[in-house]
């Protein structure tokens, strides 16, 4: 097996433009966003409590959401927090909710909804079969020449992996598997049960889609782009965390599957990737062995792996395009002929 792991700058290679690195969609985000109080407020909390220096927008968004969560308590009557307070401190408790705690919540969901549509207007694009072709696609076709089984994980929010699998679906067994639904949906039980046999090619999406709009009966992903995305109720799904240990699924399920595929594979492969997400560099440092051979492409010529592997490293500081994929089939190359 087989494993390719795509981080932004995997996206970024195939269009500049329609797929930002998590840093330039930072640089790329309005004064409608980033002069707002409620912003402002977010970035000093991460940069102060959580010592986040460069705070990507899945940190943003949890804050966000971690906030409304905090003042709904407040605002719940029955909450037990009342309870623990003074009676002077319950007095200004109601008082800062009745007077402050729905204006501040509307704020918040202003923010929310200028957001989503950035995220929006940046990662919807579908990449072209020529984008492709510039890397994807002759990476895809030596790795299928080369092992039956490939996995693909990502933690980008775009379909530029969905539709590469489109082109390799009469070539090969590709997951998820394309809906016979009316309602295209992803079951999660493909993810779940036995190892698959004969040759396949897998995407496990790790911290949700531009086109999950819902996760029903704890087992469905629905797709698609949904047509208000100022609804709360069908935005996307997109991992709520600070890169920390999921707690829900579908991100149970697809960070367990990461964890188990690690020792069936020889090869992996990372595209892109900073490691920044210390929960994915946790698990790779408890799973990976020294008859691992890892492979990073990223033309950031300081970029390390962040925890120590025994075995074979290899560095490939270029872009991902025809050139790095030449230099990664001469690596591979002398253990698979």
């Amino acid at each position: 097996m087989i494993i390719i792991f795509a981080g932004a700058g995997a996206s970024f290679a195939v269009n500049k433009n329609n797929y930002p690195t998590t840093k330039k969609f930072f640089e790329l985000l309005g004064q409608n966003i980033t002069d707002v109080n409620v912003f402002q407020q977010c970035i000093h909390y991460l940069h102060v409590k959580r010592q986040k220096n460069d705070p990507d927008i899945e940190d943003v968004l949890f804050y966000l959401s971690d906030l409304k969560h905090q003042i709904n308590m407040l605002c719940d009557e029955h909450s037990i927090i009342l309870d623990h307070l003074s009676q002077a401190d319950q007095n200004l408790a109601i008082r800062i909710r009745d007077q402050y705690a729905s204006q501040y919540k509307s704020k918040i969901s202003a923010l929310e909804n200028r957001i989503y549509r950035e995220i929006y207007s940046h990662y919807i694009h579908e990449p072209t079969e020529d984008e492709l072709k510039q890397n994807w696609t002759p990476l895809m076709d030596y790795l299928i020449d080369q092992e039956d089984r490939t996995e693909i994980f990502t933690t980008n929010y775009d379909v530029v992996l969905e539709q590469l699998l489109i082109h390799y679906n009469s070539k090969v067994k590709t997951f998820p598997k394309s809906s016979t639904w009316v309602h295209p949906r992803i079951d999660i039980q493909e993810w779940q049960g036995e190892q698959l046999g004969g040759a396949y090619l897998r995407l496990t999406k790790l911290h949700g889609s531009i086109n999950w709009t819902s996760f029903l009966d704890n087992r469905h992903i629905y797709t698609g782009y949904p047509d208000n995305i100022e609804d709360p109720n069908k935005r996307p799904i997109i991992y709520p965390g600070f890169k920390g240990e999921p707690r829900n699924e579908p991100f149970i399920t697809f960070h367990n599957h990461f964890s188990n595929s690690i020792p069936k594979s020889k090869y992996i492969i990372f595209i892109g990737f900073a490691f920044r997400d210390e929960f994915i560099n946790n698990i790779l440092s408890s799973y990976l062995s020294n008859n691992h051979t890892i492979i990073v492409i990223d033309p950031n010529k300081e970029l390390v792996l962040p925890f120590e592997h025994s075995g074979k490293v290899e560095y490939i500081h270029e872009e991902f395009v025809r050139k790095s994929i030449g230099m990664l089939k001469n690596i591979m190359q002398p253990t698979t002929s």
